[in-house]
């Protein structure tokens, strides 16, 4: 008699298992059908969705913009962004930096790219290679859009930058450093940038960008300017900004 109370319950402890199983699939088969249903705030986001609606994001803000002689004929920039969501990623954030004329108003070059950001105050982003003869009075604005958001923060990454060999010559300015992938995961895409400060202000940057690292492996990092900035700078960072998880 014992024996088929526990039988009993187990069948009914299984029908709810399944009966909620089915329930939650079904929320979540909504997500992808273009239309707002099921417990969604939204057209396939909010409520059981992994997306998040745009409505509920606060929107990033730029800090500042700052902008960098690159070789005799380009520029770089550094766009400050400040993030105040938390818990949530965005993906393929796309934004605009545009080099204008600073007397004329126009449009010199205009670089298109997109980012993604986890929970974070502060992201830079880089523009490099906009086309201008440094001799010309310029201005740079960055614009952000609208990217799409998921629930959760990604992995933060394990990836450190190691030594700062700062070396001058003729031919310019030249940083060596080791990025170090301390965890078994690996990422793509990774962007590093490095800076030549004075005291506390930036003279200049330089990026590379490393397509793949594995875990556990480490990868050499060149940077290089053509002025000499032998004398005019007091120390060096590198700091990684953007990867991709794999």
């Amino acid at each position: 008699m014992r024996f088929k109370g526990q039988l009993v319950l187990f069948f009914i402890f299984l029908v709810i298992a399944v009966v909620t199983f089915v329930s939650l699939s079904n929320d979540m088969s909504t997500c992808f059908d273009g239309q707002k249903n099921g417990d969604e705030s939204g057209i396939d986001c909010g409520g059981e969705c992994v997306r998040v609606c745009l409505d509920t994001i606060t929107p990033l803000e730029v800090i500042r913009t700052e902008l960098y002689e690159g070789t005799e004929f380009t520029f770089n920039v550094l766009t400050y962004v400040r993030n105040r969501n938390e818990n949530v990623t965005g993906y393929d954030i796309p934004f605009t930096t545009t080099l204008t004329h600073r007397e004329s108003g126009e449009v010199i070059d205009v670089i298109e790219d997109t980012f993604t950001t986890d929970t974070r105050e502060e992201i830079i982003l880089f523009s490099g290679h906009l086309v201008a003869d440094h001799s010309v009075p310029v201005m740079v604005e960055t614009i952000l859009e609208e990217g799409s958001w998921e629930k959760g923060d990604r992995n933060r990454h394990t990836l450190k930058t190691l030594g700062n060999d700062l070396g001058f010559s003729e031919q310019g300015t030249r940083l060596e450093a080791t990025l170090e992938n301390t965890s078994l995961d690996a990422y793509s895409n990774v962007e590093v940038i490095a800076f030549l400060y004075d005291g506390t202000e930036v003279r200049n940057i330089s990026r590379t960008n490393i397509e793949y690292i594995g875990g556990g492996n480490s990868k050499s990092l060149i940077f290089t300017w053509p002025k000499n900035y032998e004398g005019a700078v007091t120390h060096s960072d590198v700091r990684v900004i953007q990867y991709n998880e794999e």
